[in-house]
């Protein structure tokens, strides 16, 4: 009668030991390594390079339009003075 008694206690005092566990993989690269890759550095100085470029074509075109109306406003006053002279 004594072993039925302990056997319910070794049931209960068994703890649960997970079944799965979380396993990362050993990195060779820090964190960040990505963004100091040396193909991301140049992707990124490219796309940079991208950027510069259509924000100077768009101010040069801005400055383009600027001038072709100051242009404009001179041949106007340019015309009145030579209407008056007459």
């Amino acid at each position: 009668m004594n072993v039925i008694r302990l056997a319910p206690r070794r049931v209960a005092m068994a703890k649960a030991t997970p079944a799965v566990g979380r396993f990362y993989s050993p990195s060779n690269r820090p964190e960040g390594a990505t963004a100091t890759s040396e193909g991301f550095s140049k992707r990124e100085q490219a796309e940079e390079g991208q950027y510069i470029k259509k924000r100077e074509k768009e101010q040069l075109k801005a400055a383009q339009k600027k001038a072709d109306a100051a242009n404009e406003e001179v041949r106007k006053l340019q015309e009145k003075v030579h209407e008056e002279k007459k």
